[in-house]
């Protein structure tokens, strides 16, 4: 017999999967965390690198969306790090 913890913890990794098995992307990931945030309706909504990981198709969603709430006069705070090897 397993105990709750146990269940508990084979239930989230059984949701986001684990190395090498099923679950959920990364992309799938941040998009959560982002979604998670905006449903607390934040005055002002910081992120670090929404995009990172992300293919062309889901960055461009994401800025379109976060566009769109900028739009309808929410704030935003988003920081993008672009390395440039000279």
């Amino acid at each position: 017999m397993k105990i709750d913890g146990e269940r508990e913890r084979e239930r989230e990794e059984a949701e986001t999967g684990r190395q090498g098995q099923g679950g959920i992307s990364g992309g799938e990931k941040k998009r959560t965390a982002i979604g998670m945030e905006l449903i607390t309706n934040p005055s002002i909504l910081f992120l670090d690198e929404p995009t990172t990981g992300l293919d062309t198709y889901t960055a461009y969603s994401v800025m379109h969306t976060l566009h769109s709430l900028a739009q309808a006069g929410r704030t935003g705070v988003t920081v993008f790090m672009c390395l440039v090897k000279m």
